[in-house]
């Protein structure tokens, strides 16, 4: 969501009204042209508009289908199967690799988490966490997606693998690199690095998507593995030969409706009994004297270091892609219809449930009043309007920080913040 544009006759402030932005009779404002709201607008907000008419030509909803559907509310929480919330929205799990199938374009969210590396073997280091990718505004257009879901790294006593990539559109994360292992390999790079086993050298994360591994620690007869890397953290250096190190924390998204954390790095495993290195959160599996705990399934977490000299590593947990975008109530409000609204800062007409609005004309009708309005592009926080002959929009009033002020500056292009003795909008 973005821009917002509110109506009204006048801006009234310490008990005076302010001229906005008059025109005689109708104004239309479009996406395109001046004066007219950067990019999508998604509400239109009336107040002291006296028994007027608003027409609203809405833009075209997302709509899509593939992975498993739920709903959350418009606070993006209390998710279900069924039915949709009106005002919430859409959310689309992958759990495998699929197929996302846009049929009307806009923009979404997204999550995508790559599979979780194997630990090593053998007093092994932590698999490091599959890339951790997150973003908000990515517009897809009306075709079909193909989505990998990375599966997680094998952890082996003998050569461990990485975690495969998770891919949606251009969006891609990489598989968590593989624990070091006795059998004779190194720890690996990845969306996060790998962790050492003994003293040798750690895999590196990927910068935006993860953290590196760490070193081991080795001694005459004993020897422990370092932590794989995680979203949120590095992995831990093994403290000690008896202790293995903790695999890093991973980050935590609501997108699914519910705060889940994803991509923690593996623990690192211990030849023999001691403390073993715990996994980091969001799936990360714990090192162990034996075989290494498996990260858990699509978390993307990296696999616990293996133990004694013939034990393996955990294999990584697999990855998952999340896509979600605002639900289309289309029994809220019909397209391009006019609604009447006497309107108040309490009674507005409300189009929050909307993707967007591609142009609308405001027409005031009662005894040949002038309509008036501002515009707002950073959620309501500064008001803009443009004048007649001008080419640049002028903000005539904003919350600062908690207070409102208005502009008193009668210089188009100057500003002049005053507060208002009232303190609201």
């Amino acid at each position: 969501m973005s821009s917002k544009v509110k109506t009204g006759c006048q801006a009234k402030l310490d008990d005076t009204f302010y001229d906005i932005f008059s025109v005689a009779s109708t104004t239309e404002f479009t996406v395109d042209g001046s004066p007219s709201a950067s990019g999508s607008v998604d509400n239109v907000y009336c107040t002291d508009f006296n028994s007027g008419q608003v027409e609203l030509n809405e833009a075209t909803p997302v709509a899509a289908t593939g992975g498993t559907i739920t709903y959350s509310d418009s606070s993006g929480e209390n998710p279900r199967e069924s039915p949709s919330y009106p005002n919430g929205y859409t959310i689309h799990t992958f759990t495998a690799s699929s197929t996302f199938t846009v049929t009307s374009g806009g923009s979404v969210e997204y999550l995508v988490v790559a599979g979780g590396g194997g630990g090593g073997g053998g007093y092994g280091g932590g698999g490091g966490a599959g890339g951790f990718r997150t973003g908000t505004g990515f517009v897809v257009t009306a075709q079909d997606y193909s989505i990998a879901v990375g599966v997680g790294g094998v952890g082996t006593y003998g050569v461990p693998t990485n975690g495969s990539d998770s891919v949606f559109s251009t969006i891609t994360s990489i598989g968590g690199g593989s624990g070091g292992s006795r059998g004779g390999t190194s720890a690996c790079n990845g969306g996060s690095g790998g962790g050492a086993n003994g003293a040798s050298t750690p895999g590196d994360g990927t910068v935006g998507q993860g953290n590196n591994g760490a070193t081991g620690y080795s001694e005459a007869g004993k020897a422990a593995g370092g932590g794989g890397g995680g979203a949120d953290e590095v992995g831990e250096i093994a403290p000690g030969a008896l202790h293995g190190g903790d695999g890093g924390d991973g980050k935590s998204s609501s997108i699914s409706g519910s705060s889940v954390t994803y991509a923690g790095g593996g623990g690192g495993g211990l030849e023999s009994a001691g403390t073993i290195g715990v996994g980091g959160l969001g799936g990360g599996g714990d090192g162990s004297s034996g075989v290494g705990e498996s990260g858990t399934a699509n978390t993307g977490g990296g696999g616990g270091g293996g133990g004694n000299l013939t034990s393996s590593g955990g294999s990584g947990g697999s990855g998952i892609v999340i896509i979600r975008y605002l639900t289309y109530d289309a029994d809220a409000y019909s397209t391009d219809q006019y609604y009447i609204v006497n309107t108040t800062d309490t009674n507005q007409l409300n189009t929050t449930n909307w993707t967007d609005i591609d142009s609308g004309t405001i027409t005031e009708t009662l005894n040949s009043q002038t309509a008036h309005y501002s515009v707002s592009f950073d959620d309501r926080t500064t008001w803009k309007v443009f004048g007649s002959g001008e080419s640049t929009w002028r903000s005539i009033a904003k919350d600062d920080s908690g207070t409102w002020k208005y502009n008193s500056n009668a210089t188009y292009g100057s500003e002049t913040w005053t507060s208002a003795s009232t303190n609201s909008q």
